[in-house]
């Protein structure tokens, strides 16, 4: 096997090109993040820069050629939700059984992460005997009043960058997990 010599200058151009290229993709934690053309260092200023960028991620689009997206596209919808919440009546005789909730609970996956309130779904697996009973008379009570508790329907967003070579100064670049309750 023979050896090849390559001379110095190639050696430097690629070696600096390299570097050059890997620095371009590769963002310092420093460098803040890019929100709107607009870079962001501090820790208020990236929390409102998230909020602003999944507001208007999730703000349709106004176009008047589409029906759906017309004003009284919106009204009708809003129509039909208020009439459907309006005539739900909770079931005064449902009933959630013990064992349900214990197969259920059974079925949850195992080393995952838990939510704002630390609750991980190890807990409620190692516990299934003694809580289920208590989970089921819970789950009866929202049931049969048609209430859910706040707390159940909190979430905490955390943004996880997508990896490879994606900067990691623009907002794009990640992917938004929320991590709820497990109950």
């Amino acid at each position: 096997m023979r050896l090849i010599e390559w001379p110095k200058s190639t050696l430097t151009s690629s070696g600096s090109w390299f570097n050059a290229r890997r620095n371009l993709n590769r963002s310092s934690p420093s460098s803040g993040f890019n929100f709107d053309r607009t870079t962001v260092r501090d820790r208020d200023s990236i929390s409102e820069g998230w909020y602003h960028y999944f507001r208007e991620l999730n703000q349709p689009l106004h176009d008047p050629d589409d029906v759906h997206s017309s004003d009284t596209w919106e009204k009708h919808v809003s129509s039909e939700l208020d009439s459907i919440v309006t005539n739900i009546k909770p079931d005064p005789e449902v009933r959630v059984l013990p064992e349900t909730v214990d197969y259920i609970i059974s079925t949850c996956p195992k080393r995952k992460a838990g939510g704002y309130d630390n609750l991980q779904y190890d807990h409620l697996i190692n516990a299934k005997y003694v809580i289920s009973p208590v989970l089921a008379n819970i789950y009866t009570w929202m049931l049969r009043t048609g209430h859910v508790p706040d707390s159940i329907k909190c979430g905490v967003i955390i943004t996880m960058h997508k990896g490879g070579n994606k900067r990691r100064d623009l907002p794009d670049n990640f992917r938004a997990i929320t991590l709820t309750s497990v109950l």
